[in-house]
């Protein structure tokens, strides 16, 4: 089940794998989410790591990712609002203060839609209650 409750520490803004952040969405996350609005998610990669989608899966430093693959119903809404039919195949290494954030359900919209958070964009950890 997921969390539905945090406490966000604005004061602590480090990041380390396992954590859950407070970020700011950007113009990527559109037409779901305006950019400024607040998100929670987990961080599943940091700098260095590489980051691997290929047909709807997703590899971290080339283990497969649990809730990994692409939703074919968030695509679909995708093409839907943004009249575009999507490629999420990717390969990429996080660059520094780059961060790959990820919800902990199959149908969380996270970074394997839009891609990393930076570091400018996180608020703080993130501690959840329930």
């Amino acid at each position: 089940m997921p969390y539905t409750l945090f406490v966000i520490d604005k004061k602590d803004t480090s990041v380390a794998l396992g954590d859950f952040v407070a970020f700011y969405a950007d113009e990527r996350t559109r037409p779901w989410f305006e950019p400024g609005t607040l998100m929670i998610k987990e961080v599943r990669a940091t700098a260095g790591d590489r980051i691997r989608i290929e047909k709807g899966q997703m590899f971290i430093n080339d283990a497969e990712v649990d809730y990994g693959r692409i939703d074919p119903e968030v695509v679909s809404k995708i093409e839907e609002k943004k009249k575009v039919t999507p490629s999420f195949d990717r390969e990429m290494v996080l660059e520094e203060m780059r961060f790959w954030v990820m919800g902990n359900q199959p149908r969380t919209f996270d970074s394997r839609y839009w891609g990393p958070i930076s570091s400018e964009q996180i608020v703080g950890q993130a501690y959840p209650l329930f």
